[in-house]
């Protein structure tokens, strides 16, 4: 009986206990941002002392059960400084988060086009940029030159200023002597196709990554070093710049538009050069003081007089007619510099699937009032999880361009600067007024044999007309299959196909169409005999390239941390290939304003035999392959030691075989000083890093080093055992 008794207050001691215990735990919720505003997920909220945690959402919003009103929690995240608050009777907490500047720097991740790693756990010179950065960079139609004063050991170099054109990118200066300097370009994980579309084209359309808007960037990684970028092999003599794009979240649907309208200063004449009046007074006492007979048209007056070919009075007149005159060429030809751009986004997604989808459109008009650019694109992102381990990714980006630019032989530039301001533009009736000064003084335009007097800059720029249009296609798609917790098998397949339509007009009787005279092309001898001007009847060169590029890789990839040792290797296997296909043909009789073009009787002017056929078509077509085998492994201890190494074998068709598969390598060690314990606590160091390493790596000069002999065939037709025969053989 008293054993029963006692049963029955211990279980009525522990129920009170319980009791008391379920009536003093609470519900407490809040939010969590960082210092700017913005909501955080995937931050710890721990409850101080016991394992009771929980994370936030999406929204940045948590709710975790305490035991007491008075608990401590603590919040902690990756990049983001520890941080504790009480609950106060129940009432919501409002956190804010602000960055921990040490471990940003060593968590951060850096894509490589392989793999992407924590900073800490890489070595080599790497320079990450977000896109965030770049996008109010205003660029003028080149993305590359937002680059420029970002990236410390990254020179830009814009080459003329037009619009549209693609800046010229050095990674820590030049690497080769005759070969391409050019950085090697990866989107996506996956190369672009280097070199020209056409051999024809303006080169400064179609290179780097002018397709893609600073505004569809999610990061930059440039590979500086051989350590970093020997992953790359035989195209990473000049270093790599890797794009990641933007993709698609889960959760909301996101519509973005983004627009900027830019001008630029038209150039302006800082010399004080004379006006009218004071060059007219300066070629008066040139001419009083040395009689010479060239010089400006004042000269040529005062000349004419003193030969008395014109009484005195026919001369004032024509000079004080001069004087009226007083003609600024730079607002002739300069104009204010616009550009204006958009972007429209679509984003969003499930836990399963996730897209991107973005519109661009870009107009631009040249500092020179004839040039102008357009650019329009499409771009799209889908991944899908099939399974829990497999997921698919297609990646869509396009482009059209089209670039007009005004052609002269004569720099405009440098005419507006050196141009007598006496000479105008136009006549009284409106047709294009000759400049007879620049003609008799200026090397430039000076031609012995032709006697060419009829030279006017607008007229040049108008009525020569150069018009490139290039059209871009990319399509990418992906499968990444996990399995065995720590395996990952990669394969990535690519298919480009780039056009360019390249259309050179010269209209009749400009200087620009006797300089480029049909005769001097068709004749080369023709250059010392003269050109009449009933031949200068303009002419039309047009010319096409394509090029298709593809690339497949497989990769298999292993990660794995054991406590405080981390393990990371790759395998992997690459080809492809492209092929280019190039035509052109040169009328030499054209007419614009009719849109009419032919072809003179040439056999009337000189001797068949004197006819180069080839200077009015040809065409062209080249094709390589690649394949390739890559491989790297890294050894992180406690993330502060780290090891380093890859290797990679190119195979090229256009090499020899002696020089096939040549073995390109890195090996390199770190040291994160900063994460040993004497500099944890060190409130002057965030980060110090000692690293060393060596790296072999490569380049393909593509227009110096064929090995192969050149197989010209003849132009007549003629045949030995019915087989054309070559007329000249050039050997490697």
């Amino acid at each position: 009986m008293k054993l029963r008794f006692l049963l029955v207050s211990v279980t009525m001691l522990l129920s009170a206990m319980l009791f008391g215990q379920e009536t003093n735990s609470v519900w407490m919720s809040g939010n969590v941002k960082d210092s700017k505003g913005v909501a955080l997920q995937g931050i710890s909220v721990t409850e101080k002392g016991t394992t009771n945690a929980t994370t936030t959402n999406a929204s940045g919003g948590f709710i975790i059960k305490i035991k007491s009103t008075t608990a401590t929690l603590v919040f902690s995240g990756i990049g983001f400084k520890t941080k504790e608050a009480t609950a106060e009777n129940g009432k919501a907490l409002e956190i804010s988060l602000s960055e921990d500047v040490r471990e940003l720097a060593d968590v951060a991740v850096v894509a490589n086009g392989f793999q992407k790693t924590e900073k800490r756990k890489l070595i080599g010179a790497v320079s990450t940029v977000k896109g965030e950065q770049l996008k109010n960079i205003p660029t003028n139609g080149s993305f590359e030159k937002s680059l420029a004063g970002t990236v410390p050991g990254v020179y830009v170099r814009s080459n003329s200023g037009r619009p549209g054109e693609s800046g010229t990118v050095q990674i820590r200066g030049i690497n080769t002597l005759t070969g391409n300097r050019e950085p090697l370009w990866v989107l996506d994980g996956m190369p672009l196709p280097t070199g020209e579309v056409s051999s024809s084209v303006n080169e400064l359309l179609t290179r780097g990554l002018g397709n893609i808007p600073p505004e569809d960037i999610e990061s930059i990684s440039i590979l500086k070093d051989a350590t970093a970028s020997a992953i790359y092999g035989a195209r990473a003599a000049n270093g790599v710049i890797v794009i990641t794009t933007k993709q698609g979240k889960a959760g909301k649907n996101y519509l973005s538009y983004s627009g900027r309208y830019s001008v630029s200063e038209e150039p302006k004449n800082q010399f004080s050069f004379m006006s009218t009046d004071e060059k007219i007074a300066f070629e008066r006492s040139l001419f009083s003081d040395f009689k010479d007979a060239y010089g400006g048209r004042v000269v040529k007056i005062l000349n004419a007089v003193e030969k008395g070919t014109i009484t005195a009075g026919e001369g004032e007149n024509r000079i004080n007619q001069l004087s009226g005159t007083n003609t600024d060429w730079m607002d002739e030809l300069m104009q204010k510099a616009t550009s204006q751009s958009h972007v429209l986004s679509l984003s969003g997604g499930n836990d399963k699937t996730q897209y991107y989808a973005s519109l661009n459109y870009m107009h631009a008009n040249g500092v020179l009032k004839t040039n102008s650019y357009d650019n329009a694109g499409f771009n799209m992102k889908l991944s899908n999880y099939f399974r829990k381990n497999l997921l698919m990714r297609f990646n869509l980006y396009s482009t059209i361009k089209k670039n007009k630019e005004g052609q002269s032989v004569i720099d405009p530039f440098t005419y507006a600067v050196f141009a007598n301001p006496y000479e105008k533009p136009y006549n009284a009736d409106g047709s294009y007024a000759p400049d007879l000064t620049y003609v008799l003084t200026s090397s430039d335009v000076s031609d012995l044999y032709s006697g060419y007097d009829n030279f006017n800059m607008l007229n040049e720029l108008n009525n020569n007309m150069k018009t490139d249009a290039y059209g871009n296609a990319r399509g990418q798609l992906s499968l990444e299959y996990s399995f065995l917790k720590n395996f990952r098998f990669t394969g990535t397949g690519t298919y480009t196909y780039s056009t360019v339509h390249t259309r050179d007009e010269s209209a009749p009787g400009t200087y620009r169409s006797m300089v480029n005279n049909w005769m001097k092309f068709v004749f080369p001898d023709i250059t010392t005999a003269g050109i009449p001007a009933s031949y200068n009847n303009g002419y039309l060169r047009e010319s096409n390239g394509r090029t298709s590029d593809y690339a497949v890789r497989g990769a298999m990839e292993y990660n794995k941390n054991i406590n405080k040792h981390f393990v990371q290797g790759l395998v992997a296997g690459e080809f492809g290939g492209s092929n280019n296909y190039q035509f052109f043909h040169l009328n030499p009789v054209y007419y614009p304003n009719v849109a009419v073009a032919g072809y003179p009787d040439m056999y009337s002017y000189f001797a068949a035999n004197r006819l180069n056929l080839r200077a009015l078509g040809g065409s062209g077509y080249s094709e390589s392959k690649y394949a390739s085998l890559i491989s790297s492994a890294s050894y992180s201890y406690d993330n502060r030691y780290v090891f380093n190494g890859s290797f990679r074998s190119d195979g090229v068709s256009i090499l020899g075989n002696d020089n096939q598969f040549t073995p390109l390598w890195s090996a390199g060690v770190q040291w994160n000083m900063h994460n040993e314990n004497f500099l944890k606590n060190n409130n002057v160091i965030n980060r110090m890093v000692i690293r060393a390493g060596f790296g072999y790596r490569g380049s393909i000069n593509q227009k110096g080093i064929y090995p192969f002999s050149y197989y010209n065939m003849n132009t007549s037709g003629a045949t030995y055992n019915n087989i054309l025969y070559a007329s000249t053989i050039t050997y490697g």
